[in-house]
């Protein structure tokens, strides 16, 4: 049955558009469309913007599983690792190419997408939500990065520093253009 094999893919990669269902399962576009239509009806899937469904309950899943590659970074990948004292709310996803709405909700979460180029697409691992999908998360000293490249005041923010590899920080750092380097010798000359 369809929509069995709909729900099986999903399981495994938790969004999916309808263009790739279709051409995974080898069926028609608009059959695939009526049976999510009618699955998300059911509470089955959910949709999360035109043509992209999951099953998924966890908007960091969601939202770096949305756009591929994508890994939430800057103070919010920091808020989730406690190295900031400060609650953001604002899911934050690098990405390497640029899409039409680069700020959605998801399950009444906001979520901001940052371009950055694809060489700097490194330093994030696999953490695993409550409902058992694996969403990527900077390791904290490429958040740090992150947030230099995208002009942040690091100063806004109470930030453990005693977390931190340093020694990665400056490793990282050598793949990032000068500017970012120079604004991160600056704050290691503070802390």
């Amino acid at each position: 049955m369809l929509k069995d094999e709909i729900l099986s893919l999903l399981k495994r990669r938790p969004v999916m558009r309808v263009h790739e269902i279709a051409r995974v399962l080898r069926k028609n576009p608009n059959v695939v469309k009526a049976i999510l239509h009618y699955m998300t009806k059911k509470g089955l899937v959910r949709r999360i913007m035109k043509g992209a469904y999951t099953i998924s309950t966890d908007p960091k899943v969601v939202a770096t599983w949305l756009y591929i590659p994508s890994y939430i970074s800057m103070e919010y990948a920091l808020f989730l690792r406690n190295i900031v004292e400060q609650i953001i709310n604002v899911i934050q996803v690098m990405i390497s190419f640029k899409i039409k709405n680069m700020e959605i909700e998801i399950y009444g979460q906001r979520v901001k997408f940052y371009r950055i180029p694809k060489r700097l697409m490194f330093g994030f691992n696999c953490e695993y939500s409550d409902d058992g999908f694996c969403y990527l998360i900077a390791e904290p000293e490429k958040a740090i990065l992150d947030m230099l490249y995208h002009n942040k005041d690091l100063r806004a923010f109470t930030i453990h520093w005693d977390e931190l590899d340093l020694d990665k920080l400056i490793m990282y750092s050598k793949e990032y253009p000068k500017r970012v380097r120079k604004r991160l010798e600056l704050m290691l000359q503070h802390i």
